[in-house]
C-alpha cells in the first residue's frame, strides 16, 4: 500500500511540473489575477504583481516586480535603477531592498525616488548625515571617519571615507590629510550604530498609496474592486482565518524577529 502511495505521488509531481508552465501562460493569456505568488521566498501579492506571471492590470501602478533566474525579486526604480527586494511587510507597508552589487553606499549617493510610489522611512530622512570623501591612501588613521571598502580602490590608489556632515572636516581638505575631495552626502537612521549601518546592504522604503493596512490588520487581503476598470479603487476581501486577538499576539512576536533577521 505504501509503495502505491509513493508511485502515485511521484506521478502527480511529474505531471504537475510538466504542465506548470502551461498553467502559468494560461493565467496570463486569460488576464487572470492570482491572489499571491512568490520569488525566492518573498511573497508577492497586491499591490505588487510579478511580471510574466500576472497581467500588469493586476497590480497597482508602480508596483510591478520581476524575478531573476536566480530567484531574486527585483524592483526597478525609474531614476535609481535595479534593487533586490529582501522582504515585504504588507501590514506596515514597507519593503527592505538591497544593492545587487552589495555596495549600498554607492547607490545612496545618487538615490532618487521620483516617479515611484515609495519613499524613505521618516526615521531615515531625519537621521544623521554623512559626507563621503575620496582620499589618497596615505590619509592619517583616525576614528573620526569610516572607510567605505566597496567604494575604495582594491590597490593602494585611493579610499573613500565617511565623515559626519555636521562635524568640522577642514583637516580632510588639507594636502597633509590625503587630498580628500567630497563626493556627496547620505543620511543614516539614528537608531542604527552609524559605523555599522554604513557596512550593511539594506534600505527600508515605505508606501502610503494604496493604503491596505486596514485590510491587513483585519486579517484580510487588499485588491482592486474592479479589475476590468481604470478606476484604482481598492477594497478588502477574504475572511480572516485567525481571530483578531490571536493576530495581535502573532504579529507582536513575528515582526521583531523578522527585523532582527534582516539587519543581522
Amino acid at each position: 500500500m505504501g509503495t502505491l502511495k509513493v508511485v502515485w505521488f511521484s506521478s502527480f509531481m511529474i505531471l504537475f511540473f510538466l504542465f506548470f508552465p502551461h498553467i502559468t501562460s494560461t493565467a496570463i493569456s486569460t488576464g487572470k489575477c492570482v491572489n499571491s505568488t512568490s520569488c525566492g521566498g518573498v511573497e508577492i501579492r497586491f499591490p505588487f504583481c510579478l511580471k510574466d506571471w500576472q497581467p500588469k492590470h493586476c497590480c497597482y501602478p508602480g508596483f510591478e516586480l520581476s524575478c531573476t533566474n536566480n530567484n531574486e525579486t527585483v524592483l526597478d526604480l525609474p531614476f535609481s535603477g535595479r534593487f533586490f527586494i529582501r522582504y515585504i511587510d504588507y501590514k506596515y507597508q514597507d519593503i527592505v531592498i538591497s544593492d545587487p552589487a552589495d555596495c549600498l553606499p554607492r547607490r545612496l549617493l545618487d538615490f532618487n525616488l521620483s516617479d515611484s510610489p515609495f519613499k524613505r522611512d521618516k526615521i531615515e530622512v531625519y537621521g544623521n548625515h554623512y559626507t563621503f570623501f575620496n582620499c589618497s591612501r596615505d590619509i592619517p588613521v583616525s576614528n573620526k571617519y569610516k572607510t567605505i571598502n566597496c567604494l575604495s580602490s582594491s590597490s593602494t590608489t585611493y579610499k573613500v571615507i565617511s565623515f559626519p556632515t555636521d562635524a568640522s572636516a577642514g583637516w580632510l581638505l588639507s594636502p597633509n590629510a590625503g587630498n580628500c575631495k567630497p563626493l556627496g552626502t547620505v543620511s543614516v537612521p539614528r537608531q542604527y550604530d552609524d559605523t555599522y549601518y554604513l557596512e550593511i546592504n539594506y534600505l527600508d522604503l515605505t508606501w502610503n498609496k494604496p493604503d491596505c493596512s486596514e485590510c491587513e490588520s483585519q486579517g484580510q487581503k487588499c485588491r482592486f474592486k474592479n479589475y476590468n476598470s481604470s478606476d484604482l479603487a481598492i477594497g478588502c476581501f477574504g475572511i480572516p482565518t485567525t481571530p483578531l486577538y490571536l493576530q495581535g499576539i502573532i504579529s507582536s512576536f513575528t515582526r521583531p524577529l523578522t527585523t532582527l533577521r534582516i539587519i543581522s
